[in-house]
């Protein structure tokens, strides 16, 4: 994807500001805006030079991401500001609007917009054989294969919430290394 600034000038508009002038003083002599002056001083101090290679004017984000995103300040308690850092985000607006979408239509609206049919896929209607049997089951027999489903369901979701819990440590880690 594209930048419209090249990692260079990102580079001398960060040194300018290395040497102690402040972002407008930074703005003015480089023609740009002050809050990306900001942005690129902060991205430099946490992950140095490489990280302002990966600023990027329009990036697409994933489901997976976004979600990631949404529920860390949810459930986590981040503040939008931490989320910007901690995920490396270019705005804090980004992540207002998917807690509004996410809020507003649930994990349906962190889909991507592009396309016609972004939404989940309905669960398949069960099919008449498989209606006959389980009409012919007992009700244990269906209590068994509920409280089965249902574990399956906790397991699943235990194993999301370790698999986000391990990123999220491996994220913090990286970034303590980073500023070290």
């Amino acid at each position: 994807m594209k930048t419209k600034y090249s990692v260079e000038f990102r580079l001398e508009v960060v040194q300018y500001q290395l040497k102690g002038h402040s972002k407008v003083e930074a703005a003015r002599k480089f023609g740009i805006n002050p809050s990306s002056a900001e942005r690129w001083l902060v991205l430099y101090g946490q992950n140095g030079k490489d990280s302002l290679d990966n600023v990027t004017r329009y990036a697409e984000f994933d489901l997976d991401f976004k979600l990631k995103v949404v529920l860390s300040v949810i459930n986590d308690g981040l503040s939008l500001r931490e989320a910007e850092k901690t995920y490396n985000l270019r705005t804090k607006a980004v992540i207002t609007n998917w807690l509004h979408q996410y809020k507003k239509d649930g994990i349906n609206g962190l889909q991507p917009k592009k396309g016609k049919h972004r939404l989940l896929k309905q669960p398949k209607q069960i099919e008449p054989e498989q209606a006959k049997i389980d009409k012919s089951k007992t009700q244990d027999e269906l209590l068994g294969e509920i409280a089965y489903l249902r574990a399956e369901v906790a397991l699943l979701k235990k194993r999301r919430a370790l698999r986000l819990e391990s990123e999220a440590g491996a994220q913090k880690h990286l970034l303590k290394s980073s500023r070290n």
